[in-house]
């Protein structure tokens, strides 16, 4: 395979084609097969008739890429002639199939639809022959037996990550995961993030392009680098199925599917190759213009084909897991006891304590490192003393187990579709629609705690006399992170609406600590600014003040207190909402808000994720 750069990954390096049998021998194999077929054949009432039914196989459709009807592969070297229909891509496949047998025969290069074929024809042991020898190579190399869909969680610092990431890790016989391999599918982008970025994305001007690269390369990239967490989801698929899609795989090396940022992207075309190994998947039940990473992960779960998640935590993520193990008066002191430490002092501690601080100064060593914020000869040195004092402990570390704050297999579909109404000053039947993905509103089960990413969440208000845009939120992204003596973490919050109960569109941010965390109820506090529009652009200060908290498994609870001011004016206003959920799809939310000088209003709402 040639070298791609597909989201950090680079396509194994196999060796050229070659050709181990001689011509002659080949000859006869050939020969020996093509006799056999028509032997069999002969036997059938008529072979266009057979030809007609296997074109309406599930499995040789979904091996062309076939979704809602249309070839979804667009290079034209994936396919034998005029991309018609699945009827004439059969009968082109199998008159070269019975071509004679050497080196770069239809069998080497299309080893998923070549077995697929001798299946339906009942050959005796089908297999690609030996002669293939790249394919082989890459089979060896890869020795696939199980696979598991991975999900990195979501990223800020990348508009095409900001919802998260999906791949396939392919594991070896008898090997680690690390030494497994990574499979995703992605755009070959040369393009720095702007304005051509996003366009060239929506509109599938980017080729896109199946690769795979080692497994440890890919958890550098998204768990170290990009500071994610990331779910591994063992698919239920019996390893003959996994070395079936490994052989997919090969027919699908260089071939170009361009890429949409909405549709046609990591999720779906992933399933999409799945989808060749088990009839239960079906891209096309995913519904929507839209389809993001995580309806690949609960469209999987609601077939039943995940096994329960191996999570593993960020880096600074497992910082705070460490750090919680540590007796917090000693966590009071950590950096001073850090300093007194590379300074050449004895620390005062037993050395069942002592050992967790140097567990703990080891991950933020690395992690201060990769923010850039310690030279390389600083970290090294430390880093080995830190090593070397571990090494040289009489206690030895306990097993510290990783569990999450969260289950992602607990969440809610992205998209969100709810009806209901409207009482109080400005009453009404409303309809609310947002495509992407969760709110302040929602149930927090399945999402990172305090992470919040919502577009275009619409509410259409119909009343006696006109149909209204009641609030429109273009965009709004939080992180409330937890507050922590382990690092300096911050809370922020960007959003960008229109609302007509304050007749003012506005784009506000703000910045904050988190107030305290107990017994699941957060506080959170966060001063920014606003910049908002009613008869001309002004410009305010604003601070608010966040209650959150889960009351029970299906009831949770979200409360807002926000003070905007400027010279000569002031503002507040109070939301609170109350979410009852009966299951992963279903709920209710009661909601209501007011100020001194604006007049309550209450809203009722079914909701429906999708």
């Amino acid at each position: 395979m040639r070298s791609l750069i597909t989201h950090g990954y680079t396509l194994p390096k196999v060796n050229s084609w070659q050709q181990s049998a001689s011509k002659g021998e080949a000859m006869v194999r050939g020969a020996r097969i093509r006799l056999l077929v028509l032997v069999l054949l002969s036997a059938r009432p008529c072979l266009g008739q057979v030809l007609e039914q296997w074109a309406e196989d599930w499995q040789w459709q979904k091996l062309l890429h076939m979704r809602d009807g249309a070839f979804t592969v667009d290079d034209p070297d994936f396919y034998h002639g005029a991309r018609n229909t699945p009827l004439d891509q059969l009968l082109a496949f199998h008159k070269a199939w019975q071509k004679d047998f050497h080196g770069d025969h239809v069998w080497c290069r299309f080893p998923a639809r070549s077995l697929w074929l001798a299946k339906k024809l009942k050959l005796p042991t089908p297999q690609v022959p030996k002669d293939c020898n790249e394919y082989w190579d890459y089979m060896e190399e890869i020795k696939p037996e199980t696979i598991s869909l991975v999900f990195p969680s979501e990223y800020f610092g990348n508009p095409a990550s900001m919802f998260g990431h999906t791949f396939l890790r392919v594991g070896a016989r008898d090997a680690p995961p690390l030494l497994s391999h990574a499979l995703s599918y992605g755009a070959a982008i040369e393009d720095q993030p702007g304005l051509s970025y996003a366009i060239k994305g929506i509109f599938g001007f980017y080729p896109g392009y199946f690769s795979i690269a080692p497994y440890y390369t890919t958890v550098s990239q998204y768990n170290d680098m990009e500071d994610r967490d990331l779910w591994d989801f063992p698919i239920k698929l019996a390893p003959e199925k996994v070395r079936f899609l490994m052989a997919h795989l090969w027919e699908l090396k260089d071939k170009t599917i361009d890429y949409y940022f909405f549709d046609d992207n990591c999720s779906l075309l992933l399933l999409d190759f799945l989808a060749v190994a088990d009839r239960s998947i079906n891209s096309e039940d995913i519904t929507g213009l839209w389809v993001f990473p995580l309806d690949v992960v609960y469209y999987l779960r609601d077939q039943d084909l995940l096994h329960r998640p191996r999570y593993r935590p960020s880096m600074s993520q497992k910082i705070s897991m460490i750090g919680r193990d540590i007796d917090p008066s000693l966590m009071d002191h950590v950096d001073l006891l850090e300093e007194r430490f590379f300074e050449g002092d004895q620390l005062p501690l037993a050395p069942e304590e002592q050992i967790k601080l140097f567990r703990f100064w080891a991950e933020r060593l690395r992690l201060n490192f990769r923010e850039g914020r310690m030279s390389r000869p600083t970290y090294a040195s430390r880093y080995l003393k830190v090593l070397g004092s571990q090494a040289r402990s009489s206690s030895k570390p306990s097993t510290l187990p990783m569990l999450p704050d969260y289950d992602l297999l607990d969440g809610h579909y992205p998209k969100l579709v709810a009806v209901g109404g409207q009482f109080g000053s400005q009453p009404g039947a409303l309809l609310r629609l947002r495509p992407a993905m969760h709110g302040a509103d929602d149930p927090s089960g399945g999402f990172r705690p305090g992470s919040i990413l919502s577009v275009l969440d619409t509410k259409i208000l119909a009343n006696e006399q006109d149909l209204l845009l009641d609030e429109l939120v273009l965009f709004q992204m939080a992180s409330w992170q937890e507050q922590h003596s382990l690092m300096a973490t911050w809370s922020w919050e960007t959003r960008a609406a229109y609302e007509r109960w304050l007749e003012l569109s506005y784009l506000e941010g703000a910045i904050g600590q988190r107030l305290f965390s107990y017994e699941g109820i957060h506080a959170l506090f966060l001063i920014g600014g606003q910049l908002r529009y009613q008869t001309d652009f002004e410009v305010a200060s604003l601070a608010q003040l966040r209650f959150r908290t889960q009351i029970t498994g299906k009831w949770f609870f979200n409360g807002l207190a926000k003070i905007s001011w400027q010279p000569g004016l002031w503002e507040s206003i109070w939301q609170t909402s109350i979410h009852y959920q009966w299951s992963a799809g279903q709920g209710i939310l009661l909601s209501g808000r007011g100020g001194p000088f604006k007049k309550e209003q209450l809203s009722l709402e079914y909701r429906r994720y999708l």
